[in-house]
Formats: structure tokens, C-alpha cells, sequence
């Protein structure tokens, strides 16, 4: 099988190797239920669905999260299924969806117009070998504000270093995913950290994997507030990595002790030598010893789970 390299474009014009197979795919599009959940997307849907039905999908649903516009309205002119979200957030307009999917496969696309349903089908050639298929937005960055692509690279970079993967749009809102294994997901988040959460699950239960696909402008009202999300994102990885990579966090915490030993160790020398402690000395040596034990079970924790995924070929 021929393989091709793409180059993906990284928040602030860094750049790393991707490998991608050039294979055709088994899934129809009767095979794929399109999920688009709406918050007042009156602006946006009516675009949103006739991109997605010039496309040639049947299979779409809209989730509605209680609008107080005219997305509703405008969503039913276009004859496809719509239904009241029940629970909260994004997470509740995904647990709503499942109740009503009855195809294998699920794509969740955001209802702002940002994506592009002719960027779908380049997901389902990869949904074989993975339970989740992220569109990693590469074409279109200019669309997203300095301050949130800084977010999301401080939040990929964290996400893989607690699940071990090499994702580099973790919270994209385009994605495919294996419809059996979504409802295996014992949900708990409530908004926009519930991507995390599902691909903290994927990279659990078996593989994860993305490709390129375009970003645009949005329509409408922001949803997603910078800080408060972000914060919750970044609690969310850590507190889902916590139950299922309890080793990794915990090592991960301890490497974090080595700038506090470091600072305690060379503290006193700087102020005077008259002003030694040797408390100081003492603590930063522990904190700079667990912070190297750390590095350690770090490393043998991520061989032995990439052994054991090899060898069993899902759960680790």
C-alpha cells in the first residue's frame, strides 16, 4: 500500500510529519448519521444543512439545545429529523443523539458553518483501525483567534502527554465516531471538554486518528468562552486521564516537583552563604529525586502500554 506524506500546519507556523494511507473506504453513506448540535444558529443552519444534502447525506439529525431563535423553524423546512436536546451542554445533545442513530457510524459537525461537508468523507477512510476520526482544522487557522489557538496547543500538548497519542486538534468539532462505542462512554462532562472526553475513551478502548480538513469563518454568536472553557477542558484531561492513567498523572505531577527543587536547592547559594539553610537543601533534593522518579515511570508506563496494546490490539 502507497503512503504519502502531508504536511500539517501547527499553531504558530510549527509544522510536524503526518503518515496517510491512500486506501478507499467501505462505507456508504447510508452507513452515517450526520449529528449537528444547535444553540441559536439561525445565521448559520440553513447553509449548514444544504451543505451536508448537496453532499448526498440522508441520515442527519439536528439536536437542539433549547433555541430561542428561528434555528428550529428554519431546520425543519429542510425536512430532515429534528429533536429537543435533553441534559445539558454539548455532552446532552450527543447522549440525545444516540437515542435516535440507528447507523454504525456517527459524524458530529458543528452548526456555525466553521465546516465543510465536503471535508466528511475524508474521515471514513480511516474509521476501520480507530474508534474516533478527527478533522484536524490545517487549512483555514487564520479563522481562529490567537488566543484560542494557543489554548488549543497548550491543550493538545497536555492531552497527549497524559493519554500518549500525537493528536494535534483534539478539540475539533468534526469528528466520526464507531456509534457502539460512543454509547460504551460513561459520559460526565456537560460542554465543550466533552471532545476530551471522548477521545480520552478512543485512545482507551482502542485507536485514535485525524486528517486535514478546512476551517472557516463563523456565523453567528460565539459559544465558547476562551478562559472558563478552557479551564474545564484542561480539568477534564487530567481528571478522566486520573481514572484511566493513574500511573502517567501521578508521574506527571512528580516531574512537575523538579522546578520548585531546583529553586529550593539553589535559593540559599544566592542570597549569601551565611543565609544556608539547610532545610531548603534538604527538600529541594527530595522534590528533584521524585520529580526523576517521575521521568521514570513516565517512560516504563508508556513501553509497557504500548507493548500491551500491540499485543492485545485494543484495551490497555
Amino acid at each position: 500500500m502507497s503512503e504519502k506524506t502531508r504536511k500539517i500546519e501547527l499553531e504558530f507556523d510549527d509544522y510536524q510529519e503526518i503518515e496517510f494511507g491512500s486506501r478507499s473506504h467501505n462505507i456508504s453513506f447510508e452507513d452515517v448519521t450526520i449529528v449537528i448540535p444547535t444553540l441559536n444558529e439561525e445565521e448559520a443552519i440553513s447553509l449548514v444543512l444544504k451543505d451536508i444534502q448537496t453532499q448526498g447525506y440522508s441520515n442527519i439529525l439536528v439536536v437542539d439545545g433549547n433555541s430561542t431563535d428561528k434555528t428550529l423553524d428554519i431546520a425543519r423546512q429542510h425536512r430532515i429529523n429534528v429533536v429537543q436536546q435533553k441534559g445539558r451542554g454539548k455532552t446532552g445533545a450527543i447522549i440525545t443523539a444516540l437515542d435516535y442513530i440507528r447507523t454504525p457510524y456517527f459524524v458530529l459537525i458543528d452548526g456555525d458553518h466553521t465546516y465543510g461537508a465536503s471535508d466528511i468523507e475524508n474521515l471514513f477512510y480511516f474509521i476501520d483501525d480507530n474508534k474516533e476520526v478527527i478533522g484536524s482544522r490545517t487549512k483555514g487557522r487564520d479563522n481562529i483567534s490567537t488566543l484560542n489557538r494557543f489554548g488549543n496547543w497548550l491543550i493538545n500538548k497536555s492531552f497527549n502527554l497524559v493519554y500518549g497519542t500525537k493528536l494535534t486538534d483534539v478539540c475539533s468539532g468534526l469528528y466520526l465516531l464507531n456509534t457502539d462505542f460512543a454509547r460504551s462512554i460513561p459520559f460526565r462532562t456537560e460542554g465543550f471538554d466533552v471532545e476530551v472526553e471522548i477521545a480520552a475513551y478512543a485512545s482507551y478502548f482502542g485507536n485514535i486518528t485525524e486528517t486535514p480538513i478546512n476551517f472557516y469563518q463563523r456565523l453567528g454568536t460565539q459559544k465558547l468562552h476562551p478562559f472558563r472553557d478552557g479551564f474545564k477542558i484542561m480539568n477534564s484531561i487530567f481528571n478522566i486521564g486520573f481514572s484511566l492513567y493513574p500511573s502517567r498523572v501521578l508521574s506527571l505531577m512528580a516531574i512537575l516537583l523538579i522546578l520548585p527543587g531546583l529553586f529550593l536547592l539553589s535559593y540559599p547559594f544566592f542570597i549569601s552563604v551565611f543565609s544556608f539553610q539547610l532545610s531548603s537543601i534538604l527538600i529541594g533534593l527530595i522534590m528533584i529525586v521524585t520529580a526523576i522518579q517521575g521521568v521514570t515511570l513516565y517512560i516504563v508506563d508508556t513501553k509497557i502500554r504500548k507493548i500491551s496494546k500491540r499485543s492485545n490490539g485494543n484495551h490497555v
